[in-house]
């Protein structure tokens, strides 16, 4: 029974791994992020990632709201860390504003995870 679940909780890993990855791309582009030139990085160690906005979108449509069902939350959200390698973040909505600035500004939301 154990092997099963273990191999049943590897595949689904993978699975959300690879669907996750679609929205990252590495990319060749030129130009400058935050005033320094992109070509200057050491290729070596580095690598430059064009996100899918709005498949990344797609993925929060859904998103529970804290509080309400967040235990409930299968979102999943991949984002890269420090070190290049996507990590997954299980997320909820947790609003910031007031109701009537949500209400008047409804593409601004924030989410933790």
């Amino acid at each position: 029974m154990k092997k099963i679940t273990l191999t049943f909780l590897l595949c689904l890993a993978v699975s959300i791994s690879f669907s996750q990855s679609k929205i990252w791309k590495t990319t060749s582009e030129k130009g400058e992020f935050q005033g320094h030139s992109i070509e200057k990085l050491d290729a070596n160690n580095s690598a430059v990632l064009a996100l899918d906005f709005v498949a990344f979108q797609q993925q929060l449509e859904n998103v529970p709201l804290r509080g309400v069902s967040a235990s409930a939350s299968k979102t999943l959200i991949s984002l890269p860390n420090d070190k290049g390698a996507l990590q997954v973040f299980n997320i909820i909505e947790a609003p910031v504003f007031s109701a009537s600035l949500s209400a008047q500004y409804p593409s601004i939301k924030s989410y933790i995870g």
